[in-house]
């Protein structure tokens, strides 16, 4: 008679196939299954009169359960001439590759641990993917009080053992990955894991389990170049549990679960094929879903420097930003009449680098070859190239289509439409989850891009009519007034110079909010942040030239102007202050009240930019509304930039103060600014030489 009678071996192995409520922690040794359903997947034992009861009864075989080679499941004492042999399952090993095929088909993958032939034979008729050797079998199976005893022949003997039962199995279904996990001790050094994970390798394992985090990302790659899979165990690692503080949930302050999330990341660019997360918060695993890890861009075209090299991708917009918006300014000052012609050459350029991105790996380049790699680079540059030649345009379009009434709105509006560009691609990119859904979303891009130039084609170069006096001026070549004064353009720079530091230096701080917020906001909130700052950018930018058409303001733009970074000092400096890792912690803020600051400091950030368009084209009338155009986009680049050089070196709990002090320097920076409106004072036929001023 066994140490564990049969029958209760066979109820604890069944329990791995049952739904199991969540407060019974410990399997069925003895007694009685309180289940309804208990005699429809118990199999029948014999001595048993009642499947959901079991008599402890001995047994002096284990035939009656599992039966002879051929022989029936269910212990009744047939004749020889009853039996007749099954033929054998054809081997099918589902192997990685099928694991991620059903990975990636959404479908839910199951994983049990067993230690001797019966339990992985049940595996394997059960369906179950993935099957682990674990070295519980010390306190499981060996008596010991914890894992730290099981030694490598312990775990070789049980592997192999494990490896017959899965081969054993009759059954449709494929055959299970299985996974030896490594004893303590086994991979103190690369040259032990090496050869401890390949004596695993020849006992029957598929892949090996390690316990640890970041540190053990390098010896992940190593055996990863040797051909050995890795599974990398997180979170709770009970061969470390005496460090971790005994046996509890791990990851439950915001350092520790970015600890877990950054350890995740490094072990997969290591190479680790599957994570396990014991003990972790559903908040730290939801930021492991929602952040695509590993990064399926860096995956796709298998970049040795992940990071750096999606950082050069994203970069390639301010480089290529600065050098050009000079020259889109010069066009438009040396002729108003083509901003038709510079938007299409930016809408060229913008089609022909998505184009170039997609291009060769249509042609059947394989994404990790030189070749790919250089037309993302050139695509990704000659789109920042053509961010200029849209975002100069936004007040010289309004002025050459719309009356004065209009102007702001019309302004807001182009505004709006190219602040929506990054909002559409971040919604867009929530679709990706896989190599294919990539190539899909760079194609649409390619044809949307090639879409909207073959309509900007087709609209007409200049209105018909123009549609105000100043227009119908510049337009006529009539003698306009003498060249800008001086004290004007000393304000228009002052003001360029404030406006454009804080819309700058706020469009890089923004997207770095998610991250210095992890653990402090709720995954949803932070899955969205983007789409929520924009969607208030955008709000803010519409509702501002409304208000100052219904509240008659347009001569009172510099205080309007002034209102806005008011809003937004009073916005930073709450949220400096409610962040729970704050300089100044005078009290500790929930969601909403975080929330609200941001949102409001990214409505009145939105509502700056028509002002700041509109206000610089008064102050710089006659020379043209793209010229100021340019030069805004142009600060506004260069503080972003600025503010990227000096981030690694400010601590993050400073980052909200930066905000404030900019806003403030800005806001006294305003007051410098003398406000006058010249081409207003012409379009609504004021009389008198005095200019109107706020």
């Amino acid at each position: 008679m066994t140490a564990i009678p049969p029958q209760t071996s066979l109820i604890n192995i069944c329990t791995y196939f049952q739904t199991w409520p969540k407060h019974r922690s410990m399997f069925l040794m003895y007694g009685t299954r309180h289940s309804s359903s208990a005699a429809d997947w118990l199999p029948k034992v014999p001595g048993t009169k009642d499947p959901s009861r079991i008599e402890m009864e001995p047994m002096a075989t284990l035939d009656g359960i599992y039966g002879h080679a051929g022989g029936t499941r269910n212990g009744a004492e047939g004749s020889k001439g009853d039996r007749q042999d099954a033929p054998a399952a054809p081997a099918r090993p589902l192997g990685l590759s099928g694991l991620r095929r059903r990975f990636a088909k959404g479908q839910k993958l199951s994983m049990v641990t067993a230690y001797d032939f019966p339990s992985a034979r049940f595996a394997r008729s059960a369906g179950v993917e993935l099957v682990l050797v674990g070295d519980s079998l010390g306190n499981c199976r060996l008596g010991l009080p914890d894992t730290v005893g099981v030694t490598m022949e312990d775990m070789l003997r049980a592997t192999t053992a494990v490896r017959r039962g899965v081969d054993a199995a009759s059954g449709s279904s494929p055959k299970p990955l299985v996974i030896g996990d490594m004893p303590f001790g086994s991979y103190l050094t690369p040259e032990d894991a090496l050869r401890n994970a390949a004596a695993f390798r020849v006992a029957g394992a598929d892949i090996v389990k390690l316990e640890g985090g970041c540190h053990l990302a390098p010896l992940v790659k190593a055996l990863t170049n040797a051909g050995i899979g890795v599974m990398s165990h997180i979170g709770l690692e009970p061969q470390r549990a005496l460090l971790q503080g005994g046996f509890r949930l791990q990851g439950t302050t915001a350092t520790s679960a970015v600890e877990i999330v950054s350890s995740a990341k490094e072990l997969v660019r290591a190479g680790a094929v599957v994570l396990v997360l014991e003990m972790v918060p559903e908040e730290a695993v939801g930021w492991m879903t929602y952040s695509a890890n590993p990064d399926i861009a860096a995956d796709f075209y298998g970049f040795e420097n992940p990071k750096a090299s999606i950082d050069m991708l994203l970069n390639w917009g301010p480089i290529m930003y600065l050098p050009v918006a000079p020259v889109a300014g010069w066009m438009i000052a040396r002729h108003p009449d083509s901003i038709w012609a510079v938007v299409f050459c930016g809408g060229a350029l913008t089609a022909a680098g998505l184009v170039l991105r997609i291009l060769p790996t249509l042609l059947g380049f394989h994404p990790t070859s030189l070749i790919v790699h250089g037309c993302i680079h050139v695509g990704q540059a000659l789109n920042g190239a053509a961010g200029p030649a849209n975002c100069v345009t936004p007040s010289a379009l309004a002025a050459m289509w719309f009356p004065p009434h209009q102007r702001g709105f019309a302004t807001s509006a182009v505004f709006a439409i190219q602040m929506a560009g990054p909002t559409l691609g971040f919604l867009l990119g929530l679709c990706v989850r896989s190599r294919n859904d990539l190539v899909l979303l760079l194609e649409v891009e390619a044809a949307m891009s090639v879409a909207v130039l073959a309509v900007w084609a087709c609209l007409p170069r200049k209105p018909s009519v123009p549609p105000s006096r100043s227009q119908e001026i510049r337009r006529s070549g009539e003698p306009q007034a003498s060249a800008v004064p001086r004290r004007r353009m000393i304000s228009t720079w002052v003001l360029l110079l404030a406006a454009g530091a804080v819309v700058g230096v706020f469009q890089c701080w923004s997207p770095a909010l998610p991250t210095q917020l992890q653990g402090v906001l709720p995954e949803t909130v932070l899955k969205w942040f983007a789409v929520i700052t924009s969607l208030a950018s955008v709000i803010g930018n519409f509702t501002a030239p409304q208000l100052i058409e219904m509240l008659h303001l347009q001569h009172r733009l510099k205080s309007v102007l002034g209102v806005t970074l008011c809003l937004q000092l009073v916005a930073y400096a709450l949220f400096a202050v409610l962040l729970p890792d704050s300089p100044l912690p005078l009290m500790k803020g929930s969601t909403g009240s975080l929330m609200a600051c941001v949102v409001l400091a990214s409505i009145a950030e939105g509502a700056m930019a028509p002002i700041v368009y509109e206000l610089s084209a008064e102050l710089t009338y006659p020379m043209s509304e793209g010229v100021t155009g340019a030069a805004f986009s142009w600060l506004i680049n260069f503080f972003g930039m600025v503010l990227l050089a000096v981030y690694p070196v400010v601590p993050s709990a400073y980052d909200s103060i930066m905000m404030v002090a900019v806003s403030a320097v800005a806001l006294i920076g305003l007051q410098l600014v003398i406000a006058e409106y010249p081409r207003r004072e012409l379009d609504d036929g004021a009389c008198g030489t005095e200019l109107l001023r706020d």
